[in-house]
């Protein structure tokens, strides 16, 4: 994270990590193929210290989309607070992997939800709730704008202010309006 913050993506290099963690490179390859893998895990922690965030501080919100829209904020501020460590994960997660033409068009996500969606239901609707398909799409959905709107932010064509009303507009709309008022 250290690296991220001095430079983005770029400057997190497998060499200076080896040092500064006082180990071989040999050694840190062995456990970490990759500087992604190790920009992986540590969004994972910063996911994990939201999670806890939203555990000991729920969004007070009046509706579930103003808890979400709450949580997606709450997240941006941890990335606002260390833009190159943003520029890495960004970076990271949403480069296409190399070219196949073999390309599954069937291919999915999966069953499982991501961390960073189970942390925004739980600030939604809270710990007890049982996510509903159709609540399982809205909060992918709400995962694809906070991605879109974090990089528009790193390339400097959207701020702070307009981020929270798209978090807030997203929400209602995908949270909030029943099924049928979305479609009409």
């Amino acid at each position: 994270m250290k690296l991220a913050a001095e430079g983005g993506y770029d400057a997190v290099q497998m060499r200076e990590i080896a040092r500064l963690s006082e180990m071989s490179l040999h050694t840190l390859y062995r456990y970490y193929p990759s500087k992604d893998d190790i920009i992986l895990i540590a969004s994972t922690a910063e996911v994990e210290r939201l999670r806890l965030d939203v555990i000991s501080r729920p969004p007070s919100g009046k509706t579930p989309g103003d808890r979400a829209a709450t949580a997606l904020m709450r997240a941006f501020r941890v990335l606002h607070d260390n833009r190159g460590f943003a520029h890495a994960v960004a970076t990271c997660y949403h480069v296409p992997a190399a070219f196949n033409p073999e390309f599954d068009d069937e291919a999915t996500q999966g069953p499982d939800f991501g961390k960073f969606e189970e942390v925004v239901a739980l600030a939604t609707w809270g710990p007890d709730h049982l996510i509903t398909r159709e609540q399982q799409m809205a909060l992918r959905a709400l995962s694809s704008v906070f991605v879109t709107a974090l990089i528009s932010w790193l390339n400097g064509t959207l701020g702070q202010k307009a981020i929270g009303e798209q978090f807030s507009f997203a929400a209602h709309r995908l949270i909030d309006l029943p099924a049928e008022d979305r479609t009409a």
